[in-house]
């Protein structure tokens, strides 16, 4: 049996992260060393998949050729949603590490992409923009508030949310600016941000552009709440941003395993010499999730796989993962801060 991991690792692009390779590096190792799934050993391979929407599509395409048991990745809304139609026709169950709302199988507005074969390891986007909005109204009573969308369908899906709760809560949107995702300076948009005076900032994008940007606001003597999502804690463990900067930024994050879940984290460390973030947790729940799939259907065949994945009840270290009518698999996640190089939970969601 395998399975093959659609993600980069570091050094592989600017904006490659190493903690989904390591996290399915560290299930996979342990996995084989007690034995394998039902007796036999996983063979694993991880394909680079580039954030670009044809880079993800190739490399999608290498995989399925491959044809595994299962995949695990993409990572990004935009891949996801070019993917989308190579990963339907290949009746491969696959795990996705994008809440990209039209991913899920229950979507039903336009553009949706979700289909059965396809489960959701992440929140979806939307929950979480509206729950920033109603975080940032009860923390800091803005009045006016500025809002940063990379431009892909990651930031469009989730700005759209964030500007219409923001609007029938009486809060003024100062200034709506976009981003590529390769961006390197990010002056013209703190510029105009700057410009509208607002009370903090809304930033939905990946984590080598919230690092420019919060450095560059601080930069230009722009020191307000600057409140992002997942990408808040990548930028932090980067150790590229300013304290000034990092002191001001929030995150949400899908779990923070450094406190949650402790002994794991450990254990990670000392395997990666350095601490671990949701996005290590998930990939190697993910994994995990496979496992237990293949055991309870008493198969590696593709139907039966996924007709397993679609009753997940697993308790992982990330969460507990519960398969819902749009095959989403997680249902929480937590507000954080960095303030003086210490991440603390500021309040937890349920969704």
């Amino acid at each position: 049996m395998s399975i093959i991991g659609l993600y980069e690792d570091t050094g592989e692009s600017p904006a490659a992260q190493p903690y989904f390779a390591a996290g399915a590096q560290m299930a996979i190792d342990e996995i084989n060393e007690a034995g394998g799934i039902g007796g036999q050993e996983v063979t694993y391979e991880r394909i680079a998949a580039g954030l670009a929407a044809d880079a993800a599509v190739q490399s999608t395409l290498q995989a399925i050729d491959k044809a595994p048991t299962a995949m695990i990745g993409l990572v990004s809304s935009g891949q996801v949603i070019a993917a989308a139609p190579e990963k339907r026709m290949a009746e491969i169950p696959a795990i996705l590490f994008s809440g990209a709302p039209q991913a899920f199988l229950d979507y039903e507005g336009e553009g949706g992409v979700g289909n059965e074969w396809v489960f959701i390891l992440r929140p979806r986007n939307t929950s979480i923009a509206a729950q920033q909005v109603a975080f940032v109204n009860d923390e800091f009573a803005p009045s006016k508030v500025a809002l940063l969308c990379v431009n892909n369908p990651f930031g469009t899906a989730s700005c759209d949310v964030m500007e219409a709760e923001l609007e029938a809560l009486g809060i003024e949107v100062t200034t709506r600016e976009t981003n590529e995702f390769d961006a390197t300076d990010m002056t013209a948009q703190v510029l105009a941000i700057q410009n509208g005076d607002p009370d903090l900032i809304l930033d939905v994008n990946f984590p080598n552009r919230i690092t420019v940007f919060g450095n560059q606001l601080i930069e230009n003597g722009l020191a307000i709440p600057h409140v992002a999502g997942a990408s808040a804690g990548f930028a932090f463990l980067s150790g590229n941003l300013s304290d000034d900067a990092r002191d001001l930024l929030y995150g949400v994050e899908d779990c923070l395993p450094t406190l949650q879940n402790e002994e794991w984290a450990a254990k990670y460390e000392d395997q990666f010499a350095a601490l671990p973030n949701y996005a290590a947790a998930e990939t190697y729940d993910a994994v995990y999730i496979i496992k237990d799939a293949i055991e309870r259907a008493g198969s590696t065949e593709g139907r039966a796989v996924r007709n397993a994945l679609a009753e997940t009840d697993y308790e992982g270290i990330c969460t507990t993962y519960q398969a819902d009518a749009g095959n989403g698999l997680h249902h929480g996640a937590v507000i954080v801060n960095y303030v003086d190089g210490q991440i603390n939970i500021v309040k937890e969601l349920s969704f």
